[in-house]
């Protein structure tokens, strides 16, 4: 059962190691870049379904 927050959302550094991180865990994400800041964003969700945003500066590297 869900409840009435849509997700937490938090600041990261190191976009290309979160990345690495989750697909060594073989945890599906979703990556955008939002086009008005160049901001990456970056959503998983937790191991209690919890949807999890890590914001990432502008400056950090697209991952490989």
């Amino acid at each position: 059962v869900k409840g009435v927050i849509d997700h937490m959302a938090f600041s990261g550094k190191g976009l290309a190691g979160a990345v690495a991180k989750l697909k060594r865990q073989n945890i599906k994400y979703e990556l955008r870049r939002l086009p008005e800041y160049g901001t990456w964003q970056l959503f998983f969700h937790d191991p209690n379904e919890a949807k999890v945003e890590i914001d990432f500066d502008k400056a950090e590297a697209a991952p490989a």
